[in-house]
């Protein structure tokens, strides 16, 4: 009975850490056209140049953020098996299919929802960071820089997670 208690609360965090980290991103952040750090920021750059570059058709109600965001983590997939095992690697991919499902699908809004650039980061990026602390206390991840991190950080005890992150967003 615990355990199923416990399936079921870590089941919830990872869906509800994902939709709060989404929602925060596709509401706030991406309709004052500003950039997320880690893979969600090199998806959004990804996703710009296909748009605006090579002019790829938009296809409504779905965003090619999320797509890109799934497909550019699945090299990672393979490195979090090997290192971290069956279990993170399944829980991660599930995460990943969801916080890729909920980029792709929550709208964002052509006119901001909030016009102040510095409030729409503060409350994208409050909202992007609960969302990404649940599912990471959930006991899983949303890819990218977190599988690199706290792969890294298994293969070399002194290599902190968050430093990988600092990296790629510096970077980006």
């Amino acid at each position: 009975m615990e355990l199923n208690r416990r399936t079921l609360s870590r089941t919830v965090m990872t869906i509800a850490g994902n939709l709060i980290y989404a929602a925060g991103v596709n509401l706030m952040i991406n309709p004052i056209h500003l950039y997320s750090g880690g893979f969600t920021g090199i998806s959004q750059l990804i996703r710009l140049f296909l748009t605006e570059f090579l002019h790829f058709p938009e296809i409504p109600g779905l965003d090619y953020m999320g797509i890109i965001y799934f497909t550019i983590n699945i090299p990672l997939f393979f490195m979090a098996y090997r290192v971290m095992g069956r279990r993170f690697c399944i829980t991660t991919l599930v995460s990943i299919a969801m916080a890729s499902a909920f980029l792709a699908v929550i709208p964002v809004p052509s006119v901001p929802i909030v016009e102040d650039r510095i409030l729409a980061s503060v409350t994208g990026g409050l909202g992007s960071g609960v969302g990404a602390g649940l599912v990471l206390r959930a006991g899983s991840s949303q890819g990218g820089q977190d599988i690199i991190g706290v792969c890294l950080a298994k293969t070399h005890p002194d290599f902190k997670v968050g430093t990988i992150g600092i990296i790629i967003s510096i970077c980006i």
